[in-house]
C-alpha cells in the first residue's frame, strides 16, 4: 500500500511538518520535495525512517537553483565529510 504525506509549503525559516497518516515511527519513507526552478542536492537522505522524536532528528532538505546541482553537491558533501572527520577526531581525543 502506498502512503502519502500531506503537501506543505515551508513557512518561516523553511520549516514544515509532514504528517504520514496510518504510519508509525520507524517505518521507511521516501520524501520527494519539488520546487520549480530548484533541484534536490541531498537525494540520498530522502530515503529515511519516520523518526520517533522528529524535533530531535529533523530531516534536512537541501535545494539549489536549477543548473548548479554538481557544484552544490560537491560543496554539500565535502562539508559533510569534513564535519564527520572532525567529529571522529574529537571522539578519539575524548576517549583517551
Amino acid at each position: 500500500m502506498d502512503y502519502t504525506a500531506n503537501q506543505v509549503t515551508s513557512k518561516d525559516k523553511g520549516k514544515f511538518i509532514l504528517t504520514f497518516q496510518g504510519m508509525e515511527a520507524g517505518e521507511n519513507i521516501v520524501v520527494r520535495p519539488e520546487k520549480e526552478g530548484w533541484e534536490l542536492v541531498n537525494e540520498k537522505e530522502m530515503k529515511t525512517l519516520i523518526p520517533a522524536k522528529p524535533d530531535e532528528s529533523p530531516l534536512k532538505i537541501i535545494l539549489c537553483k536549477a543548473g548548479t546541482l554538481a557544484a552544490a553537491k560537491s560543496k554539500y558533501y565535502d562539508t559533510f565529510e569534513l564535519n564527520l572527520q572532525n567529529k571522529l577526531a574529537q571522539i578519539k581525543v575524548e576517549s583517551f
